[in-house]
């Protein structure tokens, strides 16, 4: 007797079980459409997505100078990949201050481009072009501007002496303390605001 009752409820459980799966499935069917609709290419802002473009942003970890009462901190960075290290440190650089570095106190002196900075380096000297606005700032900004772009890339390259140019000529530029230099300048003429 036992043995009928458990057939009948294995009976009854299957009878269920299909009566539940002809339900799920009959409420996911997709009747014809009427008109064909067009697929957008891009995504709700207008631009084409990475995976869109077949192009995937790469970004890695890159090591900057910010400013934090006066004095240059190193933080951590992550930035799309360019073409050589140099370039994707200086547009990490670059880059608007994030949330959490505005709360944690940091600002950059350096004036925001739209453009990146040019940089080439040879033999430990890096000839860097000024980015547009800099001349606007006050004298203690344009320290701390040099200042960090020295920092930087002395951090990430093989140059330690660094001379600026504006796209043409040679620039002088504020040492430390202040004084109009017309030759490369290195970490040491920034030493009071080292980190």
């Amino acid at each position: 007797m036992s043995g009928l009752r458990n057939s009948t409820r294995r009976r009854a459980r299957c009878v269920v079980l299909l009566l539940a799966l002809a339900t799920l499935t009959a409420g996911c069917a997709l009747g014809p459409q009427q008109e064909p609709v067009a697929l957008s290419s891009t995504p709700g802002d207008g631009q084409p997505s990475h995976q869109q473009t077949g192009v995937a942003t790469v970004k890695v970890s890159v090591r900057v100078y910010l400013v934090h009462d006066g004095t240059l901190v190193q933080v951590r960075r992550s930035a799309p990949l360019r073409n050589t290290h140099l370039e994707t440190v200086l547009g990490a650089l670059f880059e608007s201050l994030h949330f959490a570095e505005r709360n944690e106190g940091l600002r950059t002196a350096l004036p925001r481009g739209d453009k990146p900075v040019k940089v080439h380096v040879k033999d430990h000297l890096a000839t860097l072009q000024l980015p547009p606005g800099f001349d606007g700032l006050a004298v203690s900004e344009q320290i701390l501007a040099v200042g960090q772009l020295v920092f930087t890339i002395s951090a990430n390259s093989a140059a330690f002496r660094i001379e600026f140019t504006d796209g043409k000529k040679q620039i002088s530029v504020p040492d430390g303390s202040g004084r109009l230099v017309d030759r490369p300048v290195t970490r040491t003429d920034y030493i009071r605001i080292a980190p």
